[in-house]
């Protein structure tokens, strides 16, 4: 199940990540990768309290993604604010601060998970040093 989740969370990051416009529209929509993530850390929330804090900042990053789907091409030089003017501005800023707090937490969530697999980790590598020693 948590490898499940870990490749919703690839599919978010891709979709997320890759911005290509045709006619100003996005061909890999940022609002499915919200989705993505949004089952991804579903899924992992119960491993971490911060997959759980995590979900709550992805669900308002999915509401303000929806503004990115359309953008009007570019015409001509100088500073676009586009259609929705200085309200444009606020709704970047809100997502780049959503966004940076769904990332934190997320990786942080990795990060506790990772802790709880450490004694996994230092066991197999005294075995190993064990099993080297006596072959």
């Amino acid at each position: 199940m948590i490898e499940k989740g870990f490749r919703n969370l690839h599919w978010g990051f891709l979709f997320i990540m890759l911005d290509f416009r045709l006619q100003g529209f996005d061909i890999f929509p940022d609002i499915a990768g919200y989705i993505f993530l949004a089952v991804g850390l579903d899924i992992l929330s119960e491993k971490s309290p911060y997959f759980e804090k995590a979900k709550g900042y992805n669900i308002i990053m999915l509401i303000l993604s929806v503004f990115s789907i359309y953008e009007k091409p570019v015409q001509g030089g100088g500073i676009q604010f586009g259609p929705l003017g200085s309200l444009g501005v606020i709704i970047a800023i809100a997502a780049l601060l959503f966004n940076l707090l769904s990332i934190y937490n997320l990786f942080m969530g990795i990060k506790d998970m990772a802790k709880e697999q450490l004694d996994i980790f230092d066991e197999a590598d005294r075995r190993w040093n064990q099993y080297l020693l006596f072959r």
